[in-house]
């Protein structure tokens, strides 16, 4: 206790381990050295012991015969234990890890209230029959829910690398996220904003409240969500590639080697439309913008009120990797909103006062430092991707 810090003690006669996982597996261990395995699943149902009855399962040599009593009393424990249970060359083995995997497809696919539960537990399996029946899943659009549970499970266990070889058409995934996460909340949100970032589109929330727009004008604006980054290279050639688009500029000319992440420039407004209908997002307005790059109080700069060239791109040498000024970023945590690159919104070049019912919300080409710093990159465009809640 006093040497390792693996032992905490509670009262004068009473201790306790700091880590559970300790107590867990020793737990377990203990149940293996006694054979004791119906008393161990006498707590099936029980969470608190979930994880015991699990690391019980990865100890035994042969885990047939538990394996098919869980999947008697609950499919998703059976899921989870396959994953950890050591395989045996066996046909009592095959038939009943086909079966846990058989019901767990029927689940993902008919049943709502624990689809999410089914599509974590087979991907957990980490087979690969289990990864490609998600991975078409997710292809399937007649099935929205189920193909973004499919979406949510391989997201939380492969890396950025396996989710593009399972999706080489990156649009009806990213889609699907961003469609689902206007009605999502709580965990679910967690997980579609993580699977989108590990995609390459992490979202930056702007909570609903006032703003000050301009020199002095109150605006009061919804929720929404926001790109984290413009976009770049790399995600608009994804698009150019899947799609087939023909720009209307020559926006390779500006994408050379080692520029992937670089915003895109010398695209067209109808080129950002372009893009975000394929990735299931719109361009967003005037006001939206703003508030996104200066938060609430009517900050000048998105890091306040004093002018820092160290914290931006207007050097007039060509644009930077979007991430390259982590001390320039919003309030709320939006990158390159001044300087690097030039953005389009949806809204039209008006006077204030803003209102945004006097036509103006479809398009604008918005300085990139509120007006302070016109024409110090006026030959580039770029775009941010947002989704309205």
């Amino acid at each position: 206790m006093q040497r390792s810090g693996l032992i905490r003690q509670k009262s004068k006669t009473t201790y306790d381990f700091a880590h559970l996982t300790f107590q867990e597996y020793f737990a377990a261990k203990d149940f293996d050295a006694r054979g004791d395995s119906d008393g161990l699943l006498a707590h099936l149902g029980d969470p608190w012991w979930r994880e015991v009855i699990l690391l019980f399962v990865g100890l035994q040599r042969d885990a047939t015969d538990l394996l098919e009593r869980l999947r008697g009393h609950d499919l998703l424990v059976a899921g989870a234990a396959l994953a950890d249970a050591q395989p045996v060359e066996t046909e009592a083995f095959a038939r009943v890890a086909h079966a846990i995997v058989a019901g767990l497809k029927g689940r993902i696919e008919t049943d709502s209230s624990r689809r999410q539960g089914a599509a974590d537990a087979l991907a957990e399996l980490q087979r690969p029959e289990a990864r490609e029946y998600l991975a078409e899943q997710a292809r399937e659009e007649g099935q929205p829910e189920a193909a973004l549970a499919a979406v949510l499970a391989l997201g939380k266990v492969a890396d950025r690398a396996t989710l593009n070889r399972m999706w080489p058409q990156l649009g009806p995934t990213i889609r699907l996220l961003h469609g689902g996460l206007g009605r999502a909340g709580g965990e679910l949100r967690k997980r579609i904003l993580l699977v989108l970032e590990r995609l390459g589109f992490p979202l930056v929330f702007i909570p609903a409240g006032e703003f000050v727009m301009g020199e002095d004008q109150s605006i009061h604006l919804g929720d929404y969500w926001i790109g984290k980054y413009p976009v770049t290279n790399a995600q608009f050639e994804r698009f150019v590639n899947e799609t087939k688009y023909q720009c209307k500029q020559d926006w390779r000319s500006e994408f050379t080697p080692g520029k992937e992440r670089h915003p895109v420039v010398n695209v067209t407004w109808h080129d950002a439309l372009a893009f975000c209908k394929w990735a299931g997002v719109t361009l967003p307005s005037e006001a939206e913008w703003e508030k996104a790059a200066r938060g609430t109080d009517g900050l000048t700069y998105p890091w306040g009120n004093q002018w820092d060239a160290g914290r931006c791109n207007v050097a007039e040498l060509g644009t930077t990797p979007v991430d390259q000024y982590p001390n320039g970023m919003s309030p709320y945590g939006c990158y390159d909103m001044v300087g690097n690159a030039q953005e389009w919104t949806r809204s039209h070049d008006k006077e204030y006062p803003y209102d945004p019912d006097d036509g103006r919300e479809v398009l604008v080409l918005r300085p990139k430092s509120f007006d302070m710093f016109s024409g110090n990159l006026d030959f580039y465009v770029a775009f941010r991707i947002f989704c309205q809640m």
